[in-house]
């Protein structure tokens, strides 16, 4: 008979013994959230809460659903295998490290390859210059005198 499927825990919550998620199907709302706030980021604990300004509606509804990878646009993709590997971190002043040779796409086609002192500043600028497709309106200026 096989085991019932599982949403992932979040990657801040693997380690933390929670290897068997919550059960797909599972609906999390204000009567039950707090027997899944092991699986959530602070930021979503206080909108439960409601111990801030904004919080989560009375009436919400999480329905847990199984993992699935999120691709990357196909422009961005291509330009991480056409730039990708030209890319390298420098080390700053301060020990740090910043991105030198970066086009466009990810940064870093490979983090995990080279320096292993470097993979955190890879995988961060990566994060850095993800795409992130946004809506904007037309603004106004407003100046009072």
């Amino acid at each position: 008979m096989p085991s019932p499927v599982h949403a992932q825990p979040a990657p801040w919550q693997a380690d933390k013994g929670f290897e068997n998620g919550i059960p797909i199907g599972t609906k999390i709302t204000q009567a039950n959230w707090q027997q899944y706030q092991q699986f959530m980021p602070e930021s979503m604990i206080h909108l439960f809460k409601g111990d801030l300004f904004w919080h989560m509606p009375k009436d919400l509804e999480i329905d847990v659903g199984p993992t699935r990878h999120i691709f990357p646009p196909k422009l961005s993709r291509k330009d991480t295998e056409k730039y990708g590997n030209q890319t390298h971190a420098d080390e700053t002043s301060d020990g740090g490290y910043i991105p030198k040779g970066y086009v466009a796409g990810f940064p870093f086609a490979n983090p995990m390859a080279g320096d292993k002192e470097q993979v955190g500043a890879k995988m961060y600028y990566n994060n850095y210059y993800r795409p992130a497709p946004r809506v904007e309106e037309g603004a106004q200026l407003l100046l009072y005198a």
